[in-house]
This record gives structure tokens, C-alpha cells and sequence, in this order.
């Protein structure tokens, strides 16, 4: 039993709370000085928001609880969608860290805690996380409300683990299976360890946490076999969701470690809560968001440049009615959120024959179709820069039987293209469905 003494030393809520929405504000502001995100996960969500607020229905489907917060507060805000997506990444990374540090630091916060806490949000790698990984941190933070605020031993905290495991399912999938299995066997470690001294009333055997375990390594084993069976993530099975495994091991586990190791020094040392130690972590903090300022986008300058000239085409209305646009899908999600153009992203064997594609290339096209004896019922090519056209699709094919090495870019296009839709799309789109984002372009 906790007597008042140890309740005056635990941290307080709400300063907490405050110190979440001070730095999601500091955070929000360095977002806007980058301008439009172009990170390629954030602009498949803000293209992804755009069709729900345009249209009605999403563009691609995914797992839906994301939007469906994102809305909510885009309407409290009044803000545009583009800054409300700042915001609400900056606030969801702001809220992830100060988990983290409370994770090891319950007692009552210095004013050093919270400045590693603001450290640590402008480092680089973790200042693009929600840009990179927004559901996944949505996810994760759910998981660690779990593990902070739940224990396994009334009712009530069952019943909010149920519904909390739900809504961080419906998040992210992947994200739900990696964090969740770490939950449940840190929990059932811990809660082994404190019934070795003390049983509850709610469970009367010692054990039941062990069984609990128990029970989820096995349930866990049989979806991963589902999985690997039914190549439910595609032709790479079971691999898929390992390879997202490892990704996110490398993204979060980052800040836990980083939280650790301010924790212990500020624990352990106590030249660290000195003003000179402030005003250091201070000059460290603007030196970080100067860092993350200038870091490159995952989108190249030549490649802005074609997506701008592409852009130009399209506002020139050279593509008669009933011919279709097609490209890849960061291409069609860039153009519609720039101009709502509907390009469709490209699945070669959706193409009519009047149909045109996009394509990125250093090899001159002219000079490929120079070479062939070609009389086309339709233009070949448009020309976009040096670098990007829009193909035909009958003169792709041409091109595609002769199966010429000189012609490997548009092969290899159509190739990357034939793409197969699998049990994973499936599940993201019923998820959709549910809440009425069910509709793709």
C-alpha cells in the first residue's frame, strides 16, 4: 500500500499533460518552417485525408482509426488538413516520448526531465518518426497506455484492455502484433513477480499470468503460421511482417534507449540538474531542430521537377476525355494533393490501349521510337522533361514484346506494376468499409 509520503513524489498529470501540448506546439511550429511534408508515408495519408474531405472515401485503403482521429480533430482546430497533419503528427510524437520517460521516471519530474524529453523530439531520427511511422506511433501509444495505467487484476482493468487492444489493432495491424507481444510478455513478467509475494483477490491461482503468456505465444504462433500458409502479406509471407519487425525495432527502440540513459545520468549524477546543464540541454535542442530542419526529403529535385512538369501537362488538357493517366502510386497521390487530379496509380493490366503511363528515364524515348517503323493510332509519347514521359500504352507493348534491353525502364515499370491485391489489402479494406472510408478511387 502506497502511504501519502510516496503519493506527494509521483509525477503530476496534468503538468504532464501540459508539457505534452507545449512540446507538440514547438514541434508544430518547426513542421510548418519545413513546409509540405515529403516524406513518402505522409504523403500517402495527407492524399489519403484529402479524398475522405474531397470525395468521400479513401484513396488506398488502410486501417481507419487514424483518419477517423484525424478528422475529429480537424474539426475542433479549424485548421487546414495539411496543418492539422502537422499538428497531430507533432502531438502523437510529443505524447510517444513523454511515455517513454515516464516509463522509468514515475517520481516527480525535474525541470532537466523535461528538457531531455524536448532533446529528444528534435533529434532528427525521431522528429521525422511520425512523418515515417504515424499509425504505428498511434499504435504504440495505445500499447503504452496499457502498460502504464493497467494492471491485470480487477475486472475494470480488463475491460479497458479489451478496448484498448481493440482500438490499437484497428491501428496498425503489423505495429499491434510486434508492440502487443512485448506488452503482454513484460506484463506477465512483472505481474509473476509481484504474486510470488502477494495474490489478489481477483486471481487466486499464482500462475495466471504465466498461463496468460502461455496462451498468447500460442495464439501468436498460429497467426504466424495463417500467415505464412495463406500468404496473407503477399508472395513474401511470413517475411513481410519480419522485415516490418526489424524496421520497427531499429525506428522505436531508439527513444526507449535514449529515455533510459537520460533517466539513469539524471538519476545518478547529480552535476546534471545544474543550471549549466539546462542551459546546455537548451543550445542542444536548437542545434537538433536546426538538423532536422535541413534534412533532405525522401523525394529527389529531379524528380520534383518532373512531377511539376507533369502537373503543367495536366493543366494544359492535352489528354482527350476517356484516355486515362496512370503512375506510380507516390506520383498519383502527389498530383492529387497538389491539383486533385485523379491519375490513377498504375496496374498495367487495367491499361486500354489509348491509355498512358509515367515514366522516369535518362534514355532518350525519341530515339527508341526513331529506331522502329512505327505508324501508332495514338501519340507514342509526350514529352515532360529530359527525364519523364507519358507513354502509350499500345506502343508500350510493342515495346514489351520485342523485350529489347534498351527498352528495360518501361519494362521494368511494367513489371513493378503487376502488383497482386492480397488477404492484407482485403483486411484494410474491410476495416475501411466499417467506417465508411470504403471506396478507392
Amino acid at each position: 500500500m502506497i502511504n501519502y509520503a510516496e503519493r506527494e513524489t509521483k509525477q503530476n498529470l496534468g503538468l504532464s499533460i501540459i508539457s505534452v501540448f507545449i512540446l507538440a506546439l514547438f514541434l508544430f511550429i518547426l513542421g510548418l518552417t519545413k513546409s509540405e511534408p515529403k516524406e513518402l508515408n505522409s504523403i500517402f495519408h495527407l492524399s489519403n485525408i484529402l479524398s475522405i474531405d474531397e470525395i468521400g472515401h479513401v484513396k488506398t485503403s488502410t486501417e481507419p482509426i487514424i483518419y477517423f482521429l484525424f478528422l475529429i480533430i480537424n474539426k475542433i482546430s479549424f485548421l487546414s488538413l495539411e496543418k492539422t497533419f502537422l499538428f497531430f503528427a507533432a502531438f502523437l510524437l510529443s505524447t510517444f516520448l513523454h511515455q517513454t520517460m515516464y516509463l522509468f521516471k514515475r517520481e516527480t519530474w525535474e525541470l532537466n526531465h523535461y528538457l531531455a524529453v524536448y532533446l529528444l523530439s528534435f533529434i532528427p531520427i525521431h522528429f521525422h518518426l511520425p512523418f515515417i511511422y504515424l499509425q504505428e506511433l498511434l499504435c504504440g501509444i495505445f500499447i503504452l497506455v496499457l502498460f502504464i495505467f493497467t494492471r491485470l487484476d480487477s475486472i475494470q482493468n480488463l475491460l479497458l484492455v479489451i478496448f484498448l487492444s481493440i482500438v490499437s489493432f484497428l491501428t496498425s495491424l503489423t505495429m499491434f502484433l510486434y508492440f502487443f507481444t512485448i506488452y503482454v510478455a513484460l506484463s506477465s513478467f512483472f505481474f509473476m513477480q509481484k504474486q510470488k509475494s502477494k495474490t489478489t483477490v481477483f486471481y487466486k491461482r499464482k500462475n495466471i499470468a504465466g498461463r496468460i503468456l502461455l496462451a498468447y505465444l500460442i495464439l501468436l504462433g498460429l497467426i504466424l503460421i495463417y500467415f505464412g500458409y495463406t500468404k496473407f502479406f503477399g508472395e513474401q509471407g511470413i517475411s513481410y511482417l519480419f522485415s516490418r519487425f526489424l524496421s520497427y525495432s531499429y525506428r522505436f527502440f531508439v527513444p526507449f534507449i535514449l529515455s533510459f540513459v537520460s533517466y539513469y545520468l539524471l538519476e545518478n549524477e547529480k552535476e546534471f540538474h545544474n543550471k549549466i546543464t539546462s542551459i546546455f540541454a537548451i543550445i542542444l535542442i536548437f542545434v537538433m531542430g536546426y538538423l532536422s530542419y535541413i534534412q533532405k526529403s525522401d523525394i529527389s529535385e529531379k524528380s520534383e521537377k518532373n512531377f511539376t512538369a507533369l502537373n503543367n501537362f495536366l493543366a494544359l488538357g492535352k489528354i482527350p476525355k476517356g484516355q486515362n493517366i496512370y503512375s506510380s502510386k507516390l506520383v498519383s497521390d502527389l498530383i492529387f494533393l497538389k491539383t486533385k487530379y485523379k491519375v490513377l496509380e498504375l496496374d498495367y493490366t487495367k491499361l486500354k490501349k489509348e491509355d498512358y503511363f509515367f515514366v522516369e528515364t535518362n534514355l532518350s524515348i525519341e530515339k527508341i521510337l526513331s529506331d522502329k517503323n512505327y505508324k501508332p493510332k495514338y501519340q507514342p509519347i509526350y514529352k515532360l522533361s529530359d527525364s519523364a514521359y507519358l507513354v502509350n500504352k499500345e506502343f508500350s507493348d510493342k515495346i514489351y514484346s520485342e523485350k529489347n534491353p534498351l527498352n528495360s525502364f518501361i519494362l521494368l515499370e511494367i513489371e513493378h506494376s503487376q502488383k497482386k491485391y492480397t488477404s492484407y489489402d482485403r483486411f484494410k479494406t474491410y476495416l475501411s468499409q466499417l467506417f465508411g472510408y470504403e471506396k478507392p478511387i
